[in-house]
This record gives structure tokens, C-alpha cells and sequence, in this order.
């Protein structure tokens, strides 16, 4: 299911699944709803986007002269 908010409170293990890759099998006590949420939701790689532009975004990048 997507609806964690269906499966946690009932369910005892997780297998998390990302585009056919299984990013690993947690019991209930091994992982917060928040976790999931975040695994679901893509968290680990929005944050690596979110640092990566935040560096090629500071001043001296070169990025601001070539969006002028």
C-alpha cells in the first residue's frame, strides 16, 4: 500500500520498495512511521538534490553568470 497511515499501526514488517529495488525489510520496532514516510517519500534523495543545487548555486559557481 502507499497509505502508511492504513499499514503501520497494523503491520509487523516492512519491505520498502523504490522503483523495483527493495531498499530494505524493517520490523515495526526497527522503524518510526516518520522513517517510512521519508523512505517513501524519496527523503535521502531530495536532500542529496537540495545539496547539490545549494553548491552550485553560491556565489563564485559560475551557475549565476550563465543564468544572466
Amino acid at each position: 500500500t502507499h497509505n502508511i497511515h492504513h499499514a503501520y499501526p497494523i503491520g509487523d514488517v516492512f519491505t520498502m520498495l523504490n522503483r523495483g529495488r527493495s531498499l530494505g525489510t524493517f520490523r515495526r520496532s526497527e522503524i518510526t512511521e516518520k522513517e517510512v514516510l521519508d523512505m517513501m517519500a524519496g527523503g535521502r534523495e531530495i536532500r542529496e538534490l537540495q545539496q547539490e543545487l545549494e553548491r552550485f548555486t553560491k556565489p563564485g559557481s559560475g551557475v549565476e553568470a550563465a543564468a544572466s
